[in-house]
C-alpha cells in the first residue's frame, strides 16, 4: 500500500521519466510479493515509458522480470514476444556500446595521430632553423673569402706596380 501511495504521489508531481522508473520499481515489488497481476500492469507501463524515452539500457532487466511474471501467470502468448524483445534490446545495447567504444578508440587514435604530426612538424621546423643558421654561416664565410681575395688581389697589384715603378726609376 505504501508503494501504491508513492506511485500516486509521483504521478502527480514528477515527469514521465520518474514515472517509468517508479512503475518499474513498483512492478519489481509486486513481483517479489508474488502479486503477478499488478506486477504485469506496472511493468508494462514502465516498458511503455522506457521505450517512449529511449532508455534501452533499462529494458533488459524489465523484460527478464516481465517474462517471469508471464511464466507465473501462464500467459504463454506474451512470453515469446517479451523474450524476442529482450534479445533485440540486448543486441541493440551491445551494438550501441560497441559503436561508442569504436568512436572513443577513433578519437584517441586521431588525437595521438595529431600529436605525432605536431611533433614531426616541430622537428622539421627545428631542422629548417638549423639549416637557416648554417646557411647564414656559409654566406658569411663566402663573403669573408671574397673580400679576402679582393684584398689579396689589390695588395698584389699594388706591390707589382710599386716594383715596376722602382725598376723604372733604377733603370
Amino acid at each position: 500500500k505504501f508503494a501504491f501511495r508513492n506511485q500516486k504521489l509521483a504521478e502527480t508531481f514528477t515527469k514521465d521519466s520518474a514515472n517509468a522508473f517508479n512503475d518499474f520499481y513498483l512492478g519489481k515489488i509486486y513481483f517479489e510479493t508474488k502479486d503477478f497481476r499488478n506486477a504485469a500492469l506496472y511493468l508494462e507501463k514502465a516498458e511503455a515509458g522506457f521505450v517512449k524515452q529511449g532508455k534501452e539500457q533499462e529494458l533488459p532487466e524489465l523484460y527478464k522480470i516481465l517474462s517471469l511474471v508471464y511464466i507465473e501467470t501462464g500467459n504463454r502468448d506474451k512470453i515469446a514476444s517479451v523474450l524476442e524483445k529482450f534479445m533485440t534490446v540486448v543486441n541493440n545495447v551491445k551494438n550501441t556500446e560497441i559503436l561508442k567504444s569504436s568512436q572513443e578508440i577513433a578519437q584517441k587514435f586521431d588525437s595521438e595521430n595529431k600529436d605525432l604530426v605536431i611533433k614531426q612538424l616541430e622537428n622539421e621546423n627545428e631542422l629548417k632553423t638549423l639549416n637557416g643558421k648554417q646557411q647564414r654561416i656559409m654566406i658569411y664565410i663566402l663573403i669573408f673569402a671574397f673580400l679576402a681575395t679582393i684584398l689579396a688581389v689589390y695588395l698584389t697589384y699594388r706591390n707589382y706596380t710599386n716594383r715596376f715603378k722602382t725598376n723604372q726609376i733604377i733603370s
